[in-house]
């Protein structure tokens, strides 16, 4: 996202690192990335073939993660020669086989990891796509003359036969910078197939070849470009942003800044607030009407309920596409989206709601697809899918059908409320009450025991664990003895 007047906060525990983008003083963006099983997508692997489905026209590579990863015909073919491209998995590659793929699809829905031989390398301003030819810009750079710019400083920069694309974060870039990264990009993939050519001799596939940086640095690559300032709440995030910095942004050092105010970052400028809305399922707008978003397997259904709203009815759908656009990027959702607005039929009228609409998802970091109204009369959208969606991360379903909040999240905001109470209990030492989910997810091994031990080192005691006699209402509470 880029654009004048934004922030970036970013707010971090031991196992859960949480990022909150603001425009205008309000929250546009949310990321909550659990950390206690590092992500997968980005990394680079020397992977080897363990079985070639020709039904599904695709192979599974064990990467040595577990799960394998699924490995289509279409991406086995991205490195091949043209007249290759179309032809059948079996073709591409066979069982045994060490080969060096990506994975572009973390886990999720029951289905493992997905990967392709495409092989991209990330930088602060360009992507390096070996196996791609010239040199592409982001649509995103707008102004011509930048656009301008920015490809006479690429132009004989690409290699035959290797690519480049110049991200948004680029524009303004000295010519001097971005060479050096495409030089620095490049001798990195040389690495990696020296590397892989060493490793697959000696039949070590599966191996890592390259790991994708972590939450904070990758934030920061992918997201801070036109943030006019980045306020971190955690020690051990605000060494790695000020690094990150140091190596590859030194323009943006000056703009990094510790959290120091007494409140809890996300709690002063109301992203609590933000984050359980985004995981309700119905939304009031400031007119009375209502947003009720249900998400599914297949799509995610957005209605807009105006049985309470004040003002025209054509107001209330822009203040509702509005809101909408601003929930698909908080709540993070993707795939096929349907927005039921009030639709008179009107062509004068639709043409103005899909313009709007267009608008509103225009500065979105995932690319947004907007088709246009349904015969049924909806509004019909794709999301491309970044990270799993917030209700995914934060939210499990109940034996009732229901939806309640995670052992490890309550288990996070047990430990958050603790640091948060503590400088009112000088020389107390907390306690957290909560039920047995929680008290799995801070137990050793859980996903939230190091955002405990770090509880435990900030208060200079020991913290107790109990079972709470009844539920609380926010599923935990905290004591000071």
């Amino acid at each position: 996202m880029g654009g004048g007047g934004t922030e970036l906060l970013i707010d971090a525990l031991p196992g859960e690192v949480r990022a909150a983008w603001l425009r205008a003083g309000r929250a546009d963006d949310l990321a909550v990335l659990r950390t206690h099983r590092p992500a997968l997508a980005g990394n680079v692997y020397l992977g080897r073939v363990v079985r070639v489905e020709p039904a599904l026209n695709g192979a599974f590579v064990d990467i040595g993660e577990g799960e394998a990863a699924f490995l289509s015909a279409a991406e086995a073919a991205a490195r091949a020669p043209e007249g290759e491209r179309g032809a059948h998995i079996s073709a591409l590659v066979h069982e045994g086989e060490a080969v060096v793929v990506q994975v572009t699809r973390e886990a999720a829905g029951g289905k493992g990891p997905r990967a392709t031989r495409r092989i991209i390398l990330t930088g602060l301003y360009l992507i390096y796509a070996p196996f791609e030819a010239g040199v592409r810009l982001s649509r995103r750079i707008g102004e011509a003359a930048e656009r301008h710019r920015l490809a006479e400083a690429l132009a004989g920069l690409a290699r035959p036969g290797e690519g480049l694309v110049v991200r948004t974060a680029a524009a303004g870039a000295s010519a001097e910078a971005l060479v050096a990264e495409a030089e620095r990009l490049r001798a990195a993939w040389a690495e990696i197939g020296a590397r892989a050519t060493t490793l697959a001799a000696r039949g070590e596939a599966p191996a890592l070849l390259v790991r994708e940086p972590g939450p904070v640095p990758a934030l920061l690559r992918d997201r801070a470009a036109g943030v006019e300032r980045v306020v971190i709440e955690g020690p051990s995030a605000l060494a790695e942003a000020r690094a990150f910095a140091a190596d590859c942004s030194p323009a943006l050092a000056d703009r990094i800044e510790p959290w120091r105010g007494r409140r809890p970052l996300f709690a002063a400028f109301g992203i609590e607030e933000e984050i359980e809305a985004a995981l309700a399922r119905e939304l009031r707008l400031a007119s009375g009407a209502r947003l009720f978003i249900d998400e599914t397997r297949a799509l995610v259904a957005v209605d807009v309920d105006t049985s309470r709203a004040k003002g025209p009815i054509a107001a209330v759908n822009l203040e509702a596409l509005a809101e909408a656009a601003r929930q698909m990027r908080l709540r993070n959702l993707s795939g096929q989206i349907m927005i039921d607005v009030i639709d008179r039929g009107v062509k004068r009228e639709r043409e103005r709601l899909l313009e709007a609409f267009r608008a509103a998802v225009a500065d979105d970091p995932a690319e947004v697809f907007v088709l246009g109204f349904s015969r049924l009369g909806l509004i019909e959208c794709t999301r491309r899918r970044r990270r799993p969606p917030l209700a995914e991360v934060m939210l499990e379903p109940t034996a009732e059908g229901g939806l309640r909040k995670t052992g490890a999240t309550l288990a996070f905001e047990a430990v958050r409320a603790a640091l948060a109470g503590g400088a009112d209990h000088p020389g107390k030492a907390p306690a957290i009450l909560a039920d047995e989910r929680a008290l799995a997810a801070l137990a050793p091994g859980g996903e939230a025991a190091g955002a405990l031990a770090f509880l435990a080192e900030r208060s200079a005691r020991p913290v107790a664990l109990r079972t709470a006699a009844a539920p609380p209402s926010q599923g935990f509470e905290i004591v000071f003895e």
